[in-house]
């Protein structure tokens, strides 16, 4: 599933002025802290950074891909290469500083500014060197396709489907029934993309449409919180609240209960997402940092994990085995695979934060300590390990803390250096143990 962000990238840009300003977190694993590897100042009269904003790209220029040497990253956008470790930065003209958003193909990755001065996104192609202003694009309602042949963005109160190779539109979704709020729905494509849904910002209901050149739209009524996710084949959403959670067809709109939450069990869900198969849910408490991985079958029970983060928890895109961080931000920090009845299929010690798995599902990657190291303070970086067998190392990238955009083949992830610091920092408000329990 492809989303837009929830939160517009100038929100983004004012927490990471903030976060340089104030101390980091405590690390799990005995590790320093990563903040410290980015470019500070100190406390200025205002919490947003200073300095003169670059000027916009070109709309088609030249890109290139400097080898990199280990532990020598100067600020910037980088791709590495998991099976090696090779990182590799992405050189454009002077410009706005760049972050990876999402791949389309195994080498094609959309870029997007977070700086005031240009906040479009572009289309870079690793294989012409090239990179191109994607039209119509700002920091809104900015969603790419599965197959990476269309892209939404907004039009005003209008959000427009439009090719990407020529900026042709497809479709056009008038302003009556969105009333986005903040500027920033989230939209979410089908697997087959065919339909999106599309939510308002604040909004705890929204619709479906078809992707087509009059899109039909399909009330989705039920009460929504947080996140959707779409059924393997296409036909529905599936959504999670207080009362349990639903389906709703994307033809028809009708509304159908999966799952009930037990009795007295309070849950309140801020995003569910489905395990490949669409046979399980895992839905997340953020409040609570709880999580729950419900059958979808009509039966009953499933398994509570206490004590977890929502970005440090995602399942296999290739079978139904769930990766988290247990005991987070404590020297037991460790990753867990988790399958769906609660049983735990491998643990790894010296794991931090947000794993994640390749595309493929061959690799999974996460932010922790370097698995070679000895001694109480190892290098801090991602370490790839193999997601079958014995999870032998495959890499370790000291110095970069985000593995999330993975290419299609499971070759590339992309990051950025010397930007804003790690996404987990302050975080580390608790200290609370994970416990993995039956549901009755």
């Amino acid at each position: 599933m492809k989303d837009a962000r929830v939160g517009s990238l100038l929100v983004l840009l004012t927490v990471a002025a903030m976060v340089l300003v104030v101390a980091g977190c405590g690390r799990g694993s005995g590790a320093d802290d990563v903040s410290s590897n980015t470019a500070t100042s100190g406390p200025t009269a205002t919490l947003f950074l200073t300095e003169t904003p670059s000027p916009p790209l070109p709309e088609l220029s030249s890109i290139t891909l400097a080898p990199t040497a280990r532990g020598d990253y100067p600020p910037g956008m980088y791709i590495v290469d998991a099976s090696t470790g090779r990182p590799y930065q992405i050189i454009t003209a002077p410009g706005p500083i760049l972050e990876p958003w999402e791949w389309i193909s195994p080498t094609q990755l959309v870029l997007c500014g977070w700086m005031p001065s240009d906040r479009s996104c572009y289309l870079l192609d690793l294989d012409a060197k090239a990179l191109r202003r994607l039209p119509r694009s700002d920091e809104q309602g900015i969603t790419v396709s599965h197959s990476g042949d269309l892209m939404t963005s907004l039009d005003l109160f209008d959000l427009v489907i439009s090719s990407v190779a020529d900026d042709r539109e497809i479709g056009r979704i008038v302003n009556g029934p969105m009333a986005i709020e903040n500027w920033n729905p989230n939209v979410s494509w089908a697997p087959d993309d065919e339909h999106i849904f599309l939510q308002s910002a604040g909004s705890t209901t929204g619709f479906i449409a078809s992707v087509e050149a009059e899109p039909k739209l399909v009330p989705a009524d039920a009460p929504v919180s947080g996140m959707v996710d779409w059924t393997p084949d296409s036909r529905a959403v599936v959504f999670a609240n207080t009362d349990g959670i639903f389906s709703i067809d994307a033809t028809s709109g009708e509304t159908t209960r999966l799952y009930s939450w037990p009795a007295g069990s309070n849950v309140a869900p801020d995003a569910v997402r489905l395990s490949p198969d669409g046979k399980f849910a895992l839905a997340v408490e953020e409040v609570s940092r709880d999580a729950y991985v419900v059958p979808l079958d009509g039966s009953p029970g499933g398994t509570k994990i206490t004590n977890v983060e929502s970005e440090d928890t995602g399942w296999s895109p290739t079978e139904d085995v769930l990766a988290t961080i247990a005991d987070r931000c404590t020297p037991d920090s460790r990753l867990l695979l988790v399958n769906p009845d609660g049983s735990i299929r491998t643990t790894i010690t010296g794991a931090d934060f947000i794993p994640r798995f390749s595309a493929d599902g061959s690799m999974i990657a996460y932010e922790g300590a370097d698995p070679s190291a000895s001694g109480t303070q190892p290098a801090q970086g991602v370490v790839v390990r193999s997601a079958t067998g014995g999870y032998q190392v495959t890499s370790f990238l000291p110095g970069f803390f985000d593995d999330t955009t993975w290419s299609p083949d499971g070759r590339w992830f992309a990051d950025e250096t010397g930007i804003m610091p790690p996404p987990y920092a302050n975080s580390c408000d608790t200290t609370a143990k994970t416990e993995i329990t039956q549901l009755p």
